[in-house]
């Protein structure tokens, strides 16, 4: 999932709006930092099947601790997208995860499925060149207590 990078469609993409006409804004894979260089949010994914984005460390590396709308949910808050992205960005889960990624500490995945049993347990958004792969896998309460 992380050594292929982050699915973020150019603006050709016609992302999909939602409720007050709200969608994804391309511009949100890079920030302009104070000193006018750019940053590039290689941890901002999002899924052209879900018409959602996800953060791609959290998913991998933060086991029960990851906010549920960045790994399984997907976040779609499209009117509150820059704040929301920055406050992620700056959290103390998003922050660990990253130092996971630096230190390749995946989480084992049955360790990932018992956190996260009542929804989407494990999602691997990939992205090679010009096609998506959305891996998903769901399972029922009782499936995930019999896999621990």
């Amino acid at each position: 999932m992380l050594n292929y990078g982050p699915c973020q469609p150019t603006r050709s993409y016609n992302f999909p709006a939602v409720e007050n006409n709200r969608s994804f804004n391309p511009d949100w894979f890079s920030c302009n930092m104070p000193d006018k260089t750019t940053y590039q949010r290689k941890w901002l994914s999002y899924s052209r099947s879900a018409g959602r984005a996800y953060c791609l460390p959290c998913i991998a590396f933060s086991g029960p601790h990851g906010s549920h709308i960045w790994t399984s949910a997907g976040f779609c808050d499209w009117h509150n997208g820059v704040r929301d992205i920055q406050c992620h960005e700056s959290s103390p889960e998003y922050r660990t995860a990253e130092i996971g990624v630096h230190r390749k500490e995946r989480q084992p995945l049955s360790f990932v499925i018992g956190s996260h049993c009542d929804h989407i347990v494990w999602s691997q958004l990939l992205c090679c060149d010009r096609r998506e792969t959305v891996i998903v896998i769901r399972l029922q309460r009782r499936q995930c207590q019999s896999l621990l």
